[in-house]
């Protein structure tokens, strides 16, 4: 799979500074955000270096933090990411889209077609019956060309499970040769087809989803997919970074009701320890 930060909020511990200054200050929203970068006497800080401007977000960050863990989570849905995902699998999207307070675009099944040279694929799936009279030198080369094939459309393929998918692949073809329309022929792919899409959440949600889908006891499909989430937006900026995390991490306590992976204890266990 492969994950791409495509568009972020610009600047946006200085937006949840502002949206948070706004509900405890009897100053206005659009005074604070004019002056927020500017020296102790109202003027435009012709001094904003590096260190001064993470110095002045550093102070803005701690006011923010402290209005999130008190459970003010509203001024993170100021801040918006949008991001372009290529590779997962159906089935990890089915889990994806589940998520309400996000906008998906997906690439569609109806008129994105499956075009492979079906004559070569009958080819190479009798080079690689069992049984064939084909020499080990023809069966290698014809494996070689398979697996980057069945790999552009599904996750998951192995020297050991490649022959399930060349046959999912081709009875998908023949339908399509025969007439069957795309939207109808997909009914054969399995939930390991690949699929691409486009997710744009705000920060809220998007915490909310870490602390569900980074937990060790998340398929690891999606686990995967949100710690390469998690490293985009770190690299853009750190503190949003570090907000994503498993529930255990934020709770220090494992919330999970029948079976822990062990990371935290579970609550249960911090009770009864009492």
């Amino acid at each position: 799979m492969k994950v791409k930060l495509i568009q972020m909020t610009e600047d946006p511990i200085s937006i949840m500074w502002t949206a948070a200054r706004t509900c405890y200050s009897e100053k206005s929203p659009i005074e604070m955000w004019d002056n927020r970068y500017k020296d102790s006497y109202g003027e435009p800080d012709m001094d904003l270096s590096n260190q001064v401007f993470n110095e002045k977000q550093e102070k803005m960050w701690n006011l923010v933090k402290q209005v999130l863990d008190s459970g003010h989570l509203s001024i993170a849905e100021h801040v918006y990411f949008t991001f372009a995902i290529e590779g997962i699998s159906r089935s990890c999207s089915h889990q994806l889209v589940r998520h309400r307070h996000c906008t998906f675009s997906q690439q569609s099944q109806r008129y994105v077609e499956i075009k492979e040279n079906l004559n070569r694929l009958e080819d190479i799936f009798l080079i690689l019956t069992p049984g064939s009279d084909y020499n080990l030198e023809e069966m290698d080369r014809a494996e070689r060309e398979l697996l980057p094939i069945l790999n552009k459309y599904f996750v998951s393929v192995t020297e050991d499970n490649y022959n399930e998918y060349i046959q999912i692949l081709r009875n998908y073809l023949y339908k399509v040769k025969l007439g069957m329309k795309p939207e109808d022929a997909r009914m054969v792919l399995p939930n390991a087809t690949k699929t691409n899409l486009v997710m744009s959440c705000n920060l809220r949600e998007l915490i909310h989803i870490c602390n569900l889908r980074l937990c060790n006891r998340a398929q690891l499909e999606i686990r995967e997919l949100f710690k390469e989430i998690k490293k985009q937006v770190t690299r853009k900026n750190e503190y949003i970074g570090n907000l994503l995390v498993p529930n255990c991490e934020k709770l220090n306590y494992c919330p999970e009701q029948h079976k822990s992976c062990g990371r935290k204890p579970k609550l249960s266990d911090l009770i009864s320890n009492k």
